[in-house]
């Protein structure tokens, strides 16, 4: 399980909260849970390069990125973790 602090606008607690009631929630994390699952079982395909379905292929774009990060092969040490978030960022 990961723990996750995340800060809401008052819309969003505002559905959690609906979300929580209508389906007899205990918390709000079980909210999420189910939001996320529901996002997963409808839209994930359209986001997610990979499928859970071992027949499906994997999308065109997605062996273009790893064929070109094969091609690189370069490998980058970072002294801290500030210079690993700097070069995240600027991906």
């Amino acid at each position: 399980m990961v723990q996750a602090i995340i800060t809401l606008g008052k819309e969003e607690d505002r559905i959690i909260n609906i979300v929580k009631a209508h389906h007899s929630l205990k918390t709000k994390s079980e909210a999420v849970n189910f939001i996320v699952s529901k996002f997963r079982e409808q839209d994930m395909d359209e986001f997610c390069p990979i499928c859970d379905d071992p027949h499906r292929p994997l999308k065109q774009s997605y062996i273009n990125k790893l064929d070109r990060i094969e091609k690189e092969k370069v490998l980058h040490h970072y002294n801290n973790i500030n210079e690993l978030r700097k070069a995240i960022e600027s991906a």
